[in-house]
């Protein structure tokens, strides 16, 4: 094996990114097996050239990478199998799945200015995931439910086997740098939940998190060049910085701050070769940006919005974590310390400059610039190993024992932290979609109410599944389709003639039981799920059953 497996692997799923929406951008419908084929190539060619000529002193590393990105991908995908569907979500997954779902249908990338009555923000926003759901979706023959959380468990298992090659970078020589090195990941599952893994299980901040998988890569690649000065490692990043814009824009701050540092700092590099290289890592992000926003300038507005975000704290390992990694940043006096500092530099900064557009618009809460804590665990659980292997370097004859003692521990510890805490239960139902779908397509959509679980089950069975638009006064009153409020507008006769509804929560007196039957009619069954409707009352079918 070489470092030019991991690097081609990520460079496929990033070209596939950045094809889909230059040939949409192009007015070309998603071709899945076109962009498939220009990934693999472009994977490919950054694997071969970037492949180690010594590859046998990193057999190693490469195959703890391999161990690191199976374990993280068994973790996720333990709890959800084999149903695989996201957990959580909110409405975050709602609008997300609503974007997939534009994609699915007309199968070209969205119109703008014609979407934001459907799609609100999601209208202009960067659509790199979507695509990439979409894509793997049509080639396995898979919905977008069962996609979503696999790729975007791949993604973060991939994560954090680059973060562990960064941080084998940043351990420069120290002794035992492997073990050193997967302190790291150990550290990522101890920072805090919120911002490591919860963004992913609770929030359903998707297209955040399936970005960093190539902003970390990049982050790596960048660190690569920096010691062989390589212009395949500047290709990889300026692949990576344009999944990165498409994917979410936020991230790209940073990593081209970093690459322009590394530029600046780079002793004994000529003008030329500094040019050369500069324009292999800007070129590819630049020119989908100018793509974009000539067609989306209005997702500038984002950058200055409000939102919620969790209130920072330290984690289960409170300072301790802060404290390591302040430690670490002592050491950048190693050659691949200094990239992980300029990218911690290019996070801060970008925070900075967020918080005070934020201000300057008059937004409640500085939304984006707190979100750049979700991304700033990652240099710092770099730097918390480099920490961790500058204290264990003091021990001189059990230097290594200590490494592997310390390395294995916390990444035992952050496995079982990471995987005892529970996994919610998932906003989607295959049964309802199938039972949503079929009233979409045969109903007039006003005819058309829920009984669910919860408003937010509702929210996601109206727009993502019915296929509403999200600027309409039902949707604004959505928080009124709580199972015990729709059925009580059913009981007082009105609500809609239609219901979809999950059948256990039926009351006997709509339905009937055993004792006599009931005002509705169950029209179509999916499982769990049923399509109903009141007796006597009429509402056309635009297609029949």
């Amino acid at each position: 094996m070489s470092l030019g497996l991991p690097a081609g692997i990520t460079t496929a799923m990033a070209a596939v990114v950045v094809a889909a929406y230059g040939l949409g951008w192009m007015g070309t419908g998603l071709a899945p097996w076109l962009v498939t084929a220009i990934g693999v190539l472009s994977g490919a060619a950054i694997c071969l050239a970037t492949g180690s000529r010594h590859a046998a002193a990193l057999a190693a590393p490469l195959w703890a990478w391999g161990l690191v990105f199976g374990a993280v991908l068994a973790m996720l995908i333990w709890p959800v199998w084999p149903a695989l569907l996201p957990p959580g979500g909110a409405s975050d997954l709602t609008h997300h799945l609503m974007l997939v779902d534009a994609i699915e249908r007309t199968r070209h990338l969205v119109n703008g200015a014609s979407s934001e009555a459907a799609l609100g923000e999601m209208a202009h926003y960067t659509p790199g995931l979507h695509l990439l759901v979409a894509i793997a979706g049509s080639l396995v023959g898979v919905d977008a439910y069962r996609t979503m959380y696999p790729l975007l468990a791949i993604t973060i298992a991939l994560k954090g086997a680059f973060l562990f090659l960064i941080a084998y970078v940043a351990a420069g020589e120290m002794r035992a740098r492997l073990p050193i090195a997967l302190s790291a990941v150990g550290l990522v599952l101890f920072a805090p939940r919120a911002y490591s893994l919860d963004g992913f299980l609770q929030a359903g901040f998707f297209a955040q998190v399936a970005a960093e998988l190539f902003v970390v890569a990049g982050w790596w690649a960048l660190a690569r060049w920096w010691l062989e000065r390589r212009g395949a490692w500047m290709a990889m990043v300026g692949v990576m910085g344009a999944a990165v814009f498409l994917v979410w824009p936020i991230w790209i701050g940073p990593l081209m701050i970093a690459v322009a540092l590394g530029l600046m700092c780079a002793r004994g590099l000529r003008w030329r070769a500094r040019v050369q290289a500069g324009a292999l890592a800007v070129a590819p992000f630049a020119a989908v940006a100018v793509m974009h926003l000539s067609q989306h300038a209005a997702w500038l507005g984002m950058a200055g919005t409000s939102g919620a975000v969790p209130r920072f704290v330290p984690g289960p390992l409170g300072w301790v974590l802060i404290i390591l990694a302040l430690a670490g940043a002592l050491a950048g006096r190693f050659a691949g310390t200094r990239v992980t500092l300029w990218f911690a530099g290019g996070i801060a900064l970008q925070a900075l400059a967020l918080w005070g557009l934020a201000h300057a618009r008059g937004a409640d809460t500085a939304y984006m610039a707190m979100k750049m804590i979700y991304l700033a665990v990652y240099p710092a659980a770099v730097l918390g190993a480099v920490g961790i292997g500058r204290a264990v370097q003091w021990i001189p004859r059990a230097a290594t024992a200590a490494s592997w003692a310390v390395g294995v521990a916390v990444v035992a510890v952050g496995l079982h932290a990471a995987s005892a805490s529970p996994v919610p239960a998932p906003l989607v139902d295959v049964d309802l979609d199938a039972a949503g779908r079929w009233a979409r397509t045969n109903l007039p959509p006003a005819c058309v109410d829920y009984i669910v679980d919860n408003a937010e089950q509702a929210y996601w069975l109206h727009l993502a599944v019915m296929g509403q638009p999200r600027s309409s006064p039902r949707t604004a009153d959505i928080d009124g389709y709580t199972a015990n409020r729709a059925i009580g507008r059913w009981l007082e006769g009105k609500s809609p003639p239609y219901v979809v509804a999950r059948r256990h929560l039926l009351p006997g007196e709509m339905v009937g039981d055993a004792d006599g039957v009931g005002d509705a009619e169950i029209v179509h069954a999916f499982g769990s799920a049923v399509v109903i409707h009141r007796r006597g009352v009429a509402c056309p079918l635009t297609i029949g059953d």
